[in-house]
């Protein structure tokens, strides 16, 4: 290493550190408000009626899934831009991730396991606190009142310090925003690793306790809403309301507004519109590949877990899931990093580590979605439909088949659709890993939008949305014609005799 290379590795170095103390300081706030609102968001989605209650719910996580390059792209040119006023635009930045992360919160306190001391017990430990150490009286606390407030804090934290794509557009310093221009700059990777430390380590500070905490929890799933509360449904609802608002209707509206009266100019010019027909095509390839892998990687992880089974077991199931935890940015440069080894320098031109790297980032989702979807659904229904469809009937048995698809088939087709949905805006790895002759379209957004707001611009942006949002609801809507021809192929072994 020469001395301008350690005088630039210095400057990174501080630089990195300093964005990282910010992003911890702005995640640690965000994590905290997380703790007490996520409670009244879930409250509001658990007291609707049942015939509303999965709108609501969809509602309620439907910030969530805002893609961050179509945020960004709206409040950092036009209208809504506060990049000229530095406290405002960072205000702004921070009421995005915190409408973003809260419907996180939510699903961790309707679906993470129960605390393994009753309220009861607590109570009485606190009759007893005099009695008790102050290691005791810790553990109490973590394993009882702070058992899924923990889990909120960390998965909002997560979420949080590893953002890049808003901040990036409005011009927010953070520790992704810089390690990223770094690493465009052509620094080495020794010097990106070594930047890459500091983050990873506040990551492992915030994952590793709370795994530890959600593995040796063995109680059931029950979240009891205050039914008093009045307050916390209001709250909840207008939650939902501006949350969907600014992360979803204000960005769409804006840029569909002038999107869509130039429309006509993108199909005109044959080059723009095979170029950008291209794009779309290699990020749908690229999310569609990493979600089969998650997805398969998931349902198989989650087939191996019990509550029951000795903590070596836990370990192994839990491991392939913390690589993921530390954020796109983070996988994607250490895969980059890999790669570089002469061994392993002609997967390069492959799209082999861009599939890898996607897939590694979206297993904890995958896992996610997976349990969502498995919780909605009667515990002992997958069993009875599982003996229906081994009925040496074949009527019953291609029912059997039927309802064992519904229950089972769907779950894993909606965690497909939501873990492609988040692979196809992915943009770390679209732009560190995919071959240079290859450029999808999160990365090719990503450059033009730097460059402030054209209608052109716009018009891709609207359609790189509508483009996986009509895949999805294509698919869903062909579901009931598949269903029924697997169902009518589908002939129990028994219900055959010989001629």
């Amino acid at each position: 290493m020469t001395l301008a290379d350690g005088e630039l590795w210095n400057v990174l170095l501080r630089l990195s550190l300093t964005m990282s103390e910010s992003a911890t300081a702005r995640s640690f706030l965000i994590g905290l408000l997380a703790v007490f609102i996520s409670p009244s968001l879930a409250t509001w989605v658990t007291q609707q009626p049942p015939q509303r209650r999965r709108i609501a719910f969809l509602a309620a996580v439907a910030p969530f899934f805002a893609p961050e390059l179509i945020a960004g792209y709206c409040y950092s040119s036009g209208v809504f831009s506060l990049v000229h006023l530095p406290t405002a635009n960072a205000a702004l930045y921070f009421l995005l991730l915190l409408l973003k992360t809260v419907p996180v919160g939510m699903l961790v306190v309707l679906y993470s396991p129960g605390s393994p001391i009753s309220g009861s017990a607590f109570h009485c430990h606190r009759l007893l606190k005099h009695r008790v150490r102050s290691w005791e009286a810790v553990g109490f606390w973590v394993r009882g009142p702070l058992h899924q407030r923990l889990p909120v804090f960390a998965v909002s934290f997560l979420v949080v310090f590893q953002e890049f794509e808003i901040a990036s557009l409005m011009s927010i310093p953070s520790w992704t925003v810089e390690i990223f221009d770094a690493q465009a700059k052509g620094i080495r990777p020794l010097a990106t690793a070594k930047i890459l430390l500091i983050p990873l380590l506040t990551i492992a500070v915030v994952v590793l306790p709370t795994v530890a905490i959600l593995a040796r929890g063995n109680q059931p799933t029950v979240f009891r809403s205050d039914a008093h509360s009045q307050r916390s449904r209001w709250f909840g609802g207008a939650f939902v309301f501006v949350a969907n608002l600014i992360l979803w209707v204000i960005p769409v509206w804006t840029i569909g507004a002038s999107g869509l009266r130039h429309a006509t100019s993108l199909t005109r010019n044959a080059a723009i519109l095979k170029g950008f027909t291209r794009e779309v095509s290699s990020a749908i390839a690229f999310a569609f590949c990493a979600a089969l892998v998650a997805v398969f990687a998931a349902y198989f992880l989650l087939n191996r877990w019990r509550p029951d089974i000795a903590r070596r077991r836990k370990t192994l199931i839990i491991a392939p899931l913390l690589p993921g935890l530390a954020g796109s940015l983070a996988v994607s440069l250490a895969v980059f990093l890999v790669i570089q080894q002469p061994s392993l320098i002609w997967l390069r031109s492959t799209p082999i580590p861009a599939v890898f790297g996607m897939a590694v980032f979206l297993l904890p989702r995958a896992v996610l979605m997976l349990l969502l979807f498995r919780s909605a659904r009667p515990g002992t229904a997958v069993g009875a439909a599982n003996l229906l469809s081994q009925s040496g009937d074949a009527s019953q048995c291609s029912r059997g088949f039927r309802l064992l698809w519904q229950l089972e088939g769907r779950a894993v087709f909606w965690a497909f659709a939501a873990v492609f949905f988040w692979g196809y805006f992915n943009l770390t790895t679209a732009s560190l890993l995919v071959p240079l002759a290859i450029v999808p379209l999160p990365a090719q957004l990503y450059n033009l939008m730097h460059y402030g707001r054209t209608m052109s611009l716009s018009t891709q942006a609207l359609l790189s949305v509508v483009v996986p949002v009509s895949l999805i609801l294509a698919a869903a809507l062909s579901m009931p014609q598949v269903e029924r021809m697997a169902s009518g192929r589908h002939k129990s072994p028994r219900s055959k005799r010989p001629e």
